[in-house]
């Protein structure tokens, strides 16, 4: 396809048992004009012959399907990289693939891209925990969002930060230099996203959830699996972040003040508040600066920021008996 209107990027990594389910969604798609970009990240179980398999069900597609090998496990930001390279589309769209989308999701979001003339389009998306189902949609559509106010809220993932419930005019990656950080496997949307976000003329946000998410309790992000290598990471996306937004000038550094303050204070935050990462000096050192604006950050509740206040003041243990008062209030 020498024109396509959408590239959708697919990583693939070890997802014998979902990627049938998540092909079988995107090739399903009433748009009919979308280049599929599947980069194997050296899989090692049977995902490429499933996924092969469906791709023989649907022959219309055939020859817009793509499927790339890594010789290496290379990680999930490099997978997706490989892709947007690749990508010929106006536009580009992620989904992961243990994950799955509604049949008219992808021509509904390049309709209100022409009709919005917008770069960025994002829609709701929905959690599967396996046991329940659960929706993260925004309240309402807005033709024209505002860039301050959408980024104050990325730090707490979801709809916000996610990549997958999101088209990009392609444009804006390469005229930007944004691609995915590498070796990053934490926030690894989020410092994408934001960098778009910021750059984009027009971002329009849609009221329907058209991506089902299907959450893994043990996936990386998780509290149980969580480590210090993760913080570091979520800490590097920050220091990538404040660097991008230092080339952009001082206008947008301080339009964005508080808000890459609040990426750069929750970066660090595991450091106290995860009993298996907890390391109140590594916190103490960790972006001190962003200590300051607490009572501004949006998403932490008042016994959080009491928390935190007292931990920036030196007085951990206090804080810490308040962190544990609100892990059995959270309990209850």
């Amino acid at each position: 396809m020498h024109n396509p209107l959408l590239s959708i990027v697919i990583p693939i990594y070890n997802v014998e048992d979902q990627i049938e389910k998540c092909a079988i969604s995107l090739f399903r798609q009433t748009l009919k004009n979308i280049e599929y970009i599947f980069v194997n990240d050296a899989t090692p179980d049977n995902s490429i012959k499933v996924l092969e398999k469906t791709i023989d069900k649907f022959p219309d597609r055939k020859k817009n399907i793509y499927i790339i090998n890594h010789e290496i496990n290379r990680g999930l930001s490099a997978a997706r990289l490989t892709g947007i390279l690749e990508a010929k589309g106006t536009y580009i769209a992620h989904c992961d693939s243990d994950d799955w989308v509604e049949d008219d999701m992808y021509e509904k979001m390049i309709n209100k891209a022409h009709e919005e003339k917008a770069d960025i389009i994002c829609c709701g998306l929905y959690y599967d925990s396996g046991v329940e189902i659960s929706e993260d949609s925004f309240k309402k559509s807005i033709s024209d969002v505002d860039k301050k106010v959408f980024l104050s809220q990325i730090t707490l993932g979801g709809k916000y930060s996610s990549l997958c419930n999101k088209i990009v005019i392609r444009d804006l990656y390469f005229n930007n230099n944004i691609f995915p950080v590498k070796n990053i496997s934490m926030w690894e949307d989020m410092v994408v996203t934001f960098r778009l976000i910021c750059c984009s003329k027009k971002t329009t946000i849609m009221e329907s959830s058209y991506y089902h998410y299907v959450f893994k309790t043990d996936s990386i992000s998780s509290p149980s699996v969580f480590s210090k290598q993760s913080i570091q990471q979520q800490v590097k996306c920050a220091e990538v972040i404040e660097d991008f937004l230092n080339k952009r000038g001082k206008n947008e550094l301080e339009l964005l003040k508080i808000t890459l303050s609040q990426v750069k204070f929750i970066s660090k935050s595991q450091y106290l508040t995860n009993n298996k990462t907890q390391d109140p000096h590594l916190w103490k050192i960790t972006f001190p600066e962003s200590n300051k604006y607490i009572w501004k950050y949006k998403g932490i509740s008042v016994y959080g920021k009491i928390f935190y206040t007292l931990a920036s003041m030196g007085l951990m243990n206090l804080s810490i008996m308040i962190l544990n008062v609100m892990l059995k209030i959270k309990s209850k």
